[in-house]
């Protein structure tokens, strides 16, 4: 019995010293693939997605930072993680709604669109073409024909602020005076629109993109809207869930240049 006992106790001793050694305090990340490998020590294995994947590029690589949670210690210097408004603004192509059929690559037919006021300097919408193969007909509902949800609340703020009636030319000629908008390229649906809705909601609750006191979104009749940071009704979608680390890679990934 007291062999049994000594035996169980060595065990025990044994799982938290394991425990302990290898607890991911801190994870070491390759710059390049993003993918982090659990320990102290460079593993050949990666921690991804609470399961254990082949890492052999992070190991092709061997170039590592240390990180916990957002913050990055690289060199001996501390930075904060990029949040993907930041990374959207330092690599996307921005474009105007005045010329963006003459600029737009021939291939991107599918995607999502970020739009940023720029009077606000943020995220105010995001959109996505719904039918396969026709987002520059979507971006024509934005910026030119005003058959969208976006052209008609941008429309009712402006009847409420200026308490008279308000066209839809005017609606659009605000969009296209205060709008640029960066597109990513995802042309699968499905991915697509859970991407849009993970987008808004990722931009809705990010504490950095906060309305103005001067936005035009607070006379929107819509308590959404006029409650909210963004022109999108549909905050809260996919059970509020925002982009994981793999959605902001798909995203940057798929950023027109």
């Amino acid at each position: 019995m007291f062999f049994w006992y000594v035996g169980f106790l060595i065990i025990i001793f044994t799982i938290i010293f394991i425990f302990v050694k290898y607890k991911i305090n801190y994870k070491k990340i390759c710059s390049k693939c993003e993918h982090c490998c659990a320990g102290k020590n460079i593993k050949p294995f990666c921690w991804h997605n609470h399961s254990f994947v082949k890492a052999e590029k992070c190991l092709r690589d061997g170039n590592f930072k240390l990180k916990t949670d957002d913050t990055i210690i690289e060199d001996g210097k501390e930075t904060k993680e990029k949040s993907i408004n930041e990374m959207i603004i330092e690599e996307a192509k921005f474009f105007s709604p005045y010329n963006y059929e003459d600029e737009l690559p021939n291939d991107i037919v599918n995607g999502i669109c970020i739009m940023y006021d720029t009077i606000e300097n943020r995220v105010v919408y995001v959109g996505r073409n719904d039918k396969d193969n026709n987002l520059v007909e979507r971006l024509s509902d934005y910026f030119k024909t005003g058959k969208c949800s976006l052209c008609r609340s941008v429309n009712d703020a402006l009847t409420n602020l200026n308490n008279r009636f308000v066209s839809k030319n005017e609606a659009i000629n605000y969009l296209r005076s205060n709008i640029k908008f960066a597109l990513i390229k995802i042309d699968e649906r499905e991915v697509r629109n859970r991407l849009t809705y993970c987008l808004i909601n990722t931009f809705a609750f990010d504490p950095n993109n906060k309305r103005g006191v001067d936005w035009l979104g607070r006379y929107s009749s819509d308590k959404v809207v006029s409650n909210g940071n963004l022109w999108n009704k549909d905050v809260g979608k996919m059970n509020g869930n925002t982009l994981s680390k793999e959605d902001i890679e798909i995203c940057i990934n798929g950023l027109v240049h």
